[in-house]
C-alpha cells in the first residue's frame, strides 16, 4: 500500500560503463631487413564480437613506417572508446627494428698476358641492392683491391691458366648494408706470352762446319720479350727444315 510510505525523491547513483581492458597485445611486421620494411600491427584478446578497433599507428610519431636501419618505437592508439590498453589509457608501444641487408660484391673476370707486371681488373659487379640505391654511387668513393689467388704479377710464377679472383673494399661502411665480397672462381685468365723471333742471316762456305743458328726478339707493338728468369732454350729450339744443310 503505497499509503503506508513516503518519498523524498532523491534520485540513485547513475549506472557506469567502463570501456574493456584488453589483454596480451600481439605484434606483427615490427622487424624486418632493409627493403622489406611493412606497416606494422598489433591485435589483442578481449575484444567483443570481431569489434573493429579503429587504431592509428605511428613510429616515432611520424604516420609512416621508416625505411632506414635502426630501432625505432612504434605505438598504437585504440579509437574505439569502448576498449582501453593493458595498461590502461589507449596506447601501446613496441619497438620496430630494421637490420642491414646484405650486399655482395663480385669482382668482374680479367685477363692478363703471362708475366704481365700490372693487372688490369675489370671491376666489380654489386648485387642486392635495395630501394633506388642502385643508381647513388654509394660506393665510389671506395678503391676496390683484387688478388688473383696464386698467380705472382710479373714472373713465371704465375704461368698460363686460370686462377679465383678475390676482393677487398677497404673503409667501404654503408647504413643500410652488411658488405661481403664474393670470389670468382677461375676468373682471372693468364693467356701465352706472345714472342716474335728473328733469326739471323748466317752464310757459310761448302764444306765449313756450320755456326750455330743465332736469334733475337723482335721489338714490336704486339710481342713480348721473354722473361728473365725463363731458360729460352727450354722454349724452343732452332734447326733447319729436313736434314742439315752441307
Amino acid at each position: 500500500d503505497m499509503g503506508n510510505y513516503s518519498f523524498d525523491g532523491k534520485q540513485g547513483d547513475a549506472y557506469t560503463i567502463v570501456p574493456k581492458r584488453l589483454t596480451d597485445p600481439l605484434w606483427s611486421n615490427n622487424s624486418a631487413v632493409y627493403g622489406e620494411a611493412q606497416d606494422a600491427s598489433v591485435a589483442f584478446d578481449g575484444v567483443l564480437k570481431n569489434e573493429d578497433l579503429s587504431l592509428t599507428y605511428t613510429y616515432d610519431g611520424a604516420g609512416a613506417h621508416p625505411v632506414d636501419v635502426d630501432t625505432y618505437t612504434v605505438e598504437a592508439t585504440i579509437g574505439n572508446p569502448n576498449y582501453c590498453a593493458p595498461l590502461g589509457g589507449r596506447t601501446v608501444q613496441a619497438d620496430y627494428t630494421i637490420t642491414k641487408a646484405t650486399l655482395k660484391l663480385t669482382p668482374n673476370a680479367a685477363t692478363a698476358i703471362y708475366g704481365t707486371e700490372k693487372i688490369d681488373w675489370n671491376g666489380y659487379t654489386a648485387s642486392g641492392w635495395k630501394y633506388e640505391d642502385k643508381g647513388k654511387d654509394l660506393l665510389a668513393a671506395y678503391t676496390p683491391e683484387f688478388t688473383a689467388e696464386g698467380y705472382a704479377a710479373g714472373s713465371a710464377s704465375g704461368p698460363v691458366g686460370s686462377y679465383d679472383i678475390s676482393m677487398k673494399l677497404p673503409g667501404a661502411v654503408l647504413r643500410n648494408y652488411t658488405i661481403e665480397c664474393v670470389p670468382l672462381d677461375d676468373g682471372f685468365t693468364v693467356t701465352a706470352r706472345p714472342v716474335t723471333i728473328g733469326i739471323v742471316y748466317q752464310r757459310t762456305t761448302y764444306g765449313d762446319v756450320l755456326d750455330p743458328l743465332t736469334w733475337h726478339v723482335l721489338e714490336r707493338d704486339d710481342s713480348y720479350g721473354i722473361l728473365a728468369e725463363d731458360d729460352a732454350s727450354q722454349i724452343f729450339t732452332l734447326g733447319f727444315e729436313g736434314e742439315d744443310p752441307v
